[in-house]
């Protein structure tokens, strides 16, 4: 081989052998060495993919390991209350079969998923106070502290016999915010000796209340006595202007309220 120097650049020239030994090495190259590399290209690319895999499956694993059960020792309203307090966000409250009364408001301000034994297993009777003008009462409420936190995890109630005992509400779910919390089913329930509201002393009583941006489904329950159901936005002193200025309404998409294959008897007339 031979170089030409033409001041700016340099042109290699070969002769016949130098040539001959190029056209070898390139055989050798293309032969030899370049497969060995693409089996490990292939073999680290594999590699790669499982680690990849392994990652995600990993990922899937620790969220469902991270959603905590929390049993709660009976259905009193003291031990549902605390099991509830000590759950975390995405968390499920177990509540035993039985029959216990509640003289105050579970208040549930987490996505979380609350499970009775069972319809006529767990059963709660109101003791609540009577409802008076605009203050009312629920056996069961939710009230998210946190809709941001909230708006894509499941909040659920299943599982239970409410008594209202013809003197307050059943469930109550409300959110205050112009961040909805779209994931909230209400389903497999009995609700019985409903109220709603027929008298004047009891003109803020709804079985199940609905207030501000709570997208989901209220399904496959039974509600008898005077069931009653009010969707508001928030707040309902102001026919929700409140939530409707931040929300656009569309018939038949996800964010909404819907009520679903529920049985819903009037089996009492009030006086």
């Amino acid at each position: 081989a031979s170089s030409v120097d033409t001041g700016n650049f340099c042109i290699i020239t070969m002769n016949g052998s130098a040539q001959k030994a190029r056209r070898f090495f390139m055989r050798v190259y293309t032969y030899f060495i370049l497969p060995k590399i693409c089996a490990r290209t292939k073999t680290l690319k594999k590699i790669l993919m499982f680690l990849l895999a392994s990652f995600y499956v990993c990922i899937i694993f620790f969220q469902d390991v991270s959603a905590a059960t929390i049993e709660a020792k009976s259905c009193s309203y003291f031990d549902v209350s605390n099991a509830v307090l000590s759950a975390q966000r995405g968390d499920t409250v177990t509540v035993p079969a039985g029959s216990c009364t509640w003289s105050n408001e579970l208040t549930i301000t987490k996505a979380i998923r609350l499970k009775g034994e069972g319809i006529d297993k767990t059963i709660i009777t109101s003791k609540l106070p009577l409802a008076s003008g605009f203050t009312g009462y629920w056996l069961i409420n939710y009230k998210p502290s946190n809709p941001v936190t909230d708006k894509d995890v499941l909040f659920e109630i299943t599982g239970f016999t409410l008594d209202a005992a013809s003197r307050a509400g059943a469930i109550s779910l409300r959110n205050e915010s112009s961040t909805p919390v779209r994931k909230v089913r209400v389903h497999h329930n009995k609700i019985i000796n409903a109220i709603g509201g027929d008298t004047t002393s009891q003109n803020y009583v709804n079985t199940i209340l609905v207030e501000g941006t709570v997208w989901g489904v209220i399904d496959n329950n039974t509600i008898t006595g005077i069931p009653h159901f009010d969707n508001y936005g928030y707040s309902s002193r102001d026919c929700g202007k409140s939530s409707w200025d931040y929300t656009t309404y569309t018939p038949g998409s996800a964010d909404n309220m819907y009520y679903e294959d529920n049985t819903i008897t009037r089996t009492t007339i009030s006086p």
